[in-house]
């Protein structure tokens, strides 16, 4: 689904931040999660875009890869962010610190990702070009996005990064927090680990009867 800064700017009915509590709080799987930002994909929206872009569910890539969401946004520059979606009763990290099982698994995946797209930079441009031709094809023709469509169809000047989303916020949350800067930093702000409250908190500050 294609974004502007007009769609984002649009208050959240309050009926989402419900529902989307409900699934949290709800026996279920990551796969109940995907179909519910699927279906509301303002949610991620407003999480990662502040300008113009889009939210493209199971983007395959390669003949063995698929990111649970990919979310391109222009902002100066194009920036896509790969998304893997883990449970939400996962542990993000143990006790020592060290990332738990689930976000091992989910951090080995994006390294992988990141390690074939290294390698096939071409291909996986190639990939997304239909999809910036898409959101260009929606701007109205005298708005101030239009007149930039060239530069957005020809920017080559791209960054990559990625998100592993798993886990619910609990007392620990302080030093969950500063274990995932510090693994921010570590990757070169290039690998980020958010909770699905962080999505919740995003999307309940936003809603239409506040």
């Amino acid at each position: 689904m294609n974004f502007v800064t007009e769609d984002l700017d649009v208050s959240v009915d309050p009926n989402l931040v419900h529902r989307f509590q409900q699934i949290l709080e709800s026996p279920g799987s990551e796969e109940d999660i995907q179909q519910f930002l699927t279906q509301n994909q303002l949610i991620l929206g407003k999480a990662f875009i502040h300008m113009v872009g889009f939210v493209i569910p199971k983007f395959k890539f390669g003949t063995e890869y698929v990111s649970d969401f990919l979310i391109g946004r222009w902002s100066q520059a194009w920036i896509f962010t790969l998304i893997e979606l883990e449970t939400k009763e996962a542990k993000i990290f143990n006790k020592d610190g060290t990332p738990a099982r689930r976000l091992s698994q989910a951090i080995k995946q994006l390294a992988e990702w990141g390690q074939w797209i290294k390698s096939h930079e071409s291909y996986f441009k190639e990939r997304l070009q239909p999809h910036i031709e898409s959101l260009i094809s929606t701007f109205p023709p005298e708005s101030r996005y239009s007149r930039f469509a060239n530069v957005l169809r020809h920017d080559d000047h791209i960054r990559i990064t990625y998100v592993a989303i798993l886990g619910r916020r609990d007392d620990s949350f302080p030093d969950v927090q500063k274990r995932r800067a510090a693994f921010y930093e570590l990757t070169g702000n290039n690998i980020e680990i958010l909770s699905y409250d962080w999505l919740l908190d995003l999307i309940d500050a936003g809603r239409a009867d506040r």
